[in-house]
């Protein structure tokens, strides 16, 4: 038995507030394949979760904590129905039946309990209704982040296997590797290792051009540990080495179960990674004539 008490709320609040997407999901199904899903969702204002809709599934929301806005809407993004969920004005939960538009709009901190059948279907046949940019609605595939971007013009967050990745997308991350850590960096070595094959790969972009990325590697692979590498950022200052960071110990919390995630971090960038909670877990030793440093982070 699984008991919902606020140690894991509180915890599950704590990892939406260093989440890049500002949310966070808790499972209880064990795989994505499970026939129904059940898990927590901690928001945080700011937090986008554009207007959708599932047209297999019927969805339910419950309220645990904060206040939560839930529209529906019509073909054209109009709203047909709005309400604020929250136990002060004693609005506890919403249904939404199967292929209805809908979206959530955080008002504060918030953790719903959501429950909706399986299996997870990353790209929806109809995708996402995009909020209306003057009189114009765009379908953007079933990826709300791509959605968001066209309108906000904002960082988006990509996620997929090796396996996952199309043609252009396997080169453009070789390239921005190459760029950046053989030409960039004068440093002739053999960046592709075969690690990637079983790796999961992250990368950001900004109208459509990769700023930073990452992958996360399973233990035994890369490491003996799961571990982060292949971290870099195209614009520096900006802050998005952070979030690619963050959103690299996300996953490997949320894939691999990651309770402790080890990295080599070149030498003059160990501020960087203790900024992300990594300590250094080794004497400084040289790879591919550069220095280094293996770095731990327990979580």
């Amino acid at each position: 038995m699984k008991i919902i008490d606020e140690n894991l709320i509180s915890g599950v609040v704590d990892a939406a507030k260093q989440s890049p997407r500002l949310r966070m999901n808790y499972n209880f199904h064990q795989s994505l394949d499970d026939k129904c899903h059940r898990f927590l969702n901690a928001l945080e204002p700011g937090t986008v979760i554009p207007v959708h809709h599932h047209p297999t599934k019927d969805e339910t929301f419950v309220i645990l904590k904060g206040r939560v806005r839930v529209s529906t809407y019509n073909d054209d993004g109009e709203v047909i129905e709005s309400c604020v969920i929250s136990h002060k004005d004693g609005k506890y939960g919403v249904d939404i039946p199967k292929n209805v538009w809908h979206g959530l709009e955080c008002l504060e901190p918030s953790v719903l309990l959501e429950c909706k059948e399986g299996p997870f279907v990353e790209h929806e046949v109809d995708g996402i209704l995009e909020i209306k940019n003057g009189k114009e609605i765009f379908l953007a595939g079933g990826d709300e982040r791509l959605a968001y971007q066209k309108i906000m013009n904002e960082l988006v967050f990509h996620q997929k296997t090796f396996h996952e990745l199309a043609v252009d997308e396997l080169y453009e991350l070789l390239r921005v590797r190459s760029e950046v850590f053989v030409v960039e960096q004068n440093c002739v070595y053999q960046d592709m290792d075969n690690d990637d094959q079983k790796s999961i790969h992250l990368w950001l972009t900004m109208d459509g051009k990769v700023v930073a990325l990452a992958r996360v590697c399973p233990a035994g692979t890369h490491m003996q540990e799961i571990s982060i590498g292949r971290v870099l950022t195209t614009e520096r200052g900006k802050g998005y080495g952070k979030q690619i960071m963050l959103y690299a110990i996300e996953v490997a919390k949320e894939h691999f179960g990651a309770k402790q995630i080890d990295l080599e971090a070149q030498e003059y960038a160990k501020g960087f990674y203790e900024s992300v909670g990594f300590k250094q877990s080794s004497d400084t030793f040289m790879l591919d004539g550069i220095p280094h440093i293996r770095m731990t982070l327990l979580l």
